[in-house]
């Protein structure tokens, strides 16, 4: 029985770290696709200088939103995006260049 009752709580953690991920998954999505539609509109020739400036200001803000999103941490504290490097922020944002840290372990 309490095999059973471990492999129970297993299984709701499970679930609600992937309800977690999926969450995190859907802000990303979300803030590429905004991302796609500035780059869109920022091609119109019509933009003056100053909505240029705007569409980019949106632009960076939603890159740093996007290292944010990917250095998300779960309820123990951990990177969920670092592979097995858990303890270190898996994506650095430095002199505008996001680079990865983390590894390819699952």
């Amino acid at each position: 029985m309490a095999q059973l009752d471990q492999y129970s709580r297993n299984s709701a953690t499970a679930i609600s770290s992937l309800s977690f991920e999926e969450s995190v998954m859907s802000s990303v999505r979300n803030n590429l696709q905004r991302i796609r539609e500035l780059t869109v509109q920022g091609n119109n020739s019509t933009n003056s200088d100053a909505d240029r400036n705007s569409i980019a200001q949106e632009i960076y803000q939603r890159l740093d939103e996007l290292v944010a999103l990917g250095n998300t941490r779960d309820a123990q504290g951990e990177y969920i995006f670092g592979g097995f490097k858990v303890d270190s922020p898996p994506f650095v944002a430095l002199n505008g260049e996001i680079t990865y840290q983390g590894d390819d372990g699952q």
